[in-house]
C-alpha cells in the first residue's frame, strides 16, 4: 500500500500526483506521514564525524536540553532529495525504478575529489518546527558540494530549462533546540565519494544502495548494498 508524495521534491516542491490510486485515496489525509526517502548525500568519514559530534556535545546540545542528536555515523551533507514516499511496509525495499533512476543521476556527476571545511554552527531556519542545528562553511569551503549539486540538477532537469534550486551545504548535528550562531574549530576532510541512500525515516536506518568515487572526469560506481543502523 504505497502512496507517492513527491517527485524530485528539490525541483518540484510538494508536487503531488495528479491521479491517486484507490488505495492512496483511502488513507486518511491527517495520518499521512513520510516513511521513506531516497537521497543522494555525502556521508562524513569517521574523523570529521567524531569532530562534529564533539562540537554538538560541547555546546550542550544534548537530550537533557530537549535536543535530538544525530549519531556520528549518520552525519551527512544532503545533495538531493530524489523521492519521498509514505506507506512503504517496514523493511521493504525502495521501488526499484527510482533506485535505478538515482543511479543514473549519480553517474552524471563530473566533480572530482575536494577538501570541505565547516567552521560555523547555527540554528537553521526552515518551514518546519524541528529546529535543526547545523554546521555551515564559507563559499570556498563548500564549493565542491555545490559543484556536485549542479551536476545532479542538470541530470534531473534532463535538458529542460529549469534553474537549479537553492542549495546550502550543511551538516545537521541535532534537532529541537535553537542556538545562536557561533564560530567553531574547523571540521575539514577530503571528500572522496557520495552515496545513494534509502533513509527509513524515524527508524535510524540508512541503506546505502550505491556509492560513487569522485574522480577527475566523472564519478565511478564502487559499492552498493550497505546498511547503517
Amino acid at each position: 500500500m504505497l502512496g507517492q508524495l513527491e517527485l524530485f521534491p528539490e525541483m518540484q516542491a510538494a508536487e503531488k500526483p495528479r491521479r491517486e490510486s484507490a488505495t492512496a485515496k483511502s488513507q486518511p489525509r491527517g495520518r499521512r506521514e513520510i516513511s521513506d526517502r531516497l537521497m543522494l548525500m555525502v556521508l562524513l568519514e569517521p574523523t570529521p564525524a567524531q569532530l562534529s559530534a564533539r562540537i554538538a556535545r560541547s555546546h550542550d546540545v544534548d537530550r537533557r536540553m530537549g535536543a535530538r542528536m544525530v549519531r556520528p555515523d549518520k552525519l551527512h551533507v544532503s545533495l538531493w532529495m530524489l523521492r519521498q514516499i509514505w506507506g512503504l511496509p517496514d523493511g521493504a525495499a525502495f521501488p526499484e525504478e527510482w533506485v535505478q533512476r538515482g543511479r543514473e543521476i549519480g553517474d552524471h556527476v563530473r566533480a572530482g575529489p575536494f577538501f570541505a571545511t565547516f567552521d560555523n554552527a547555527v540554528s537553521f531556519a526552515n518551514s518546519r518546527s524541528d529546529k535543526p542545528y547545523v554546521l555551515l562553511g564559507d563559499s570556498s569551503g563548500v564549493e565542491g558540494f555545490r559543484s556536485i549539486h549542479r551536476d545532479i540538477a542538470r541530470a534531473v532537469a534532463s535538458g529542460l530549462d529549469i534553474a537549479p534550486p537553492p542549495f546550502t551545504p550543511h551538516v545537521t548535528l541535532s534537532y529541537g533546540l535553537e542556538r545562536p550562531s557561533i564560530g567553531v574549530a574547523p571540521v575539514s576532510w577530503l571528500v572522496r565519494d557520495f552515496a545513494l541512500v534509502h533513509s527509513l525515516v524515524g527508524r535510524g536506518v540508512y541503506r546505502i544502495l550505491q556509492r560513487w568515487r569522485l574522480e577527475e572526469g566523472g564519478a565511478v560506481r564502487v559499492l552498493d548494498g550497505m546498511v547503517r543502523s
